[in-house]
C-alpha cells in the first residue's frame, strides 16, 4: 500500500500574494492557525492526521509556495473538499471558523 505524505495549511490564504513569504512572519501576523500532516493513500483515504508545531525548523513555506504551482494543476475542486470535509470531521473544526478551503502541498 502506498501512502503519501501531506502537509496542510490552514488559514495562510491571505499571505499567499506576498512573494517574500516567510514562517515567522505568517506566525507573527496570526494568519497560520494549524499545520497538520495527513498520511494519506493512494485512493486518496486519510489515514492518520498530524498536528505540527509552526516553531518546526522544517517548516519551509517558500518551498510549500513553489509546489503548490504545480499541486493546483493536477488537483480537483471535488478531492480537495473531500479532503477538507475529512479534515474537519476528525478534527471537529466549527464550520464557521473553518469555511475556507486549506492550502495542501503535497
Amino acid at each position: 500500500m502506498c501512502v503519501q505524505r501531506w502537509v496542510v495549511y490552514l488559514g495562510l490564504q491571505a499571505l499567499l500574494a506576498h512573494k517574500d513569504l516567510k514562517v515567522h512572519k505568517a506566525r507573527k501576523a496570526r494568519k497560520v492557525h494549524k499545520v497538520y500532516v495527513l498520511h494519506v493513500r493512494r485512493d486518496h483515504r486519510v489515514l492518520q492526521v498530524l498536528p505540527v508545531k509552526l516553531a518546526h525548523k522544517d517548516l519551509k513555506v517558500h518551498k510549500a509556495r513553489k509546489d503548490l504551482k504545480v499541486l493546483l494543476q493536477s488537483l480537483h475542486l471535488p478531492f480537495c473538499a473531500a479532503l477538507w470535509i475529512k479534515l474537519l470531521q476528525q478534527h471537529q473544526l466549527q464550520a464557521g471558523k473553518a469555511g475556507r478551503l486549506p492550502l495542501i502541498i503535497l
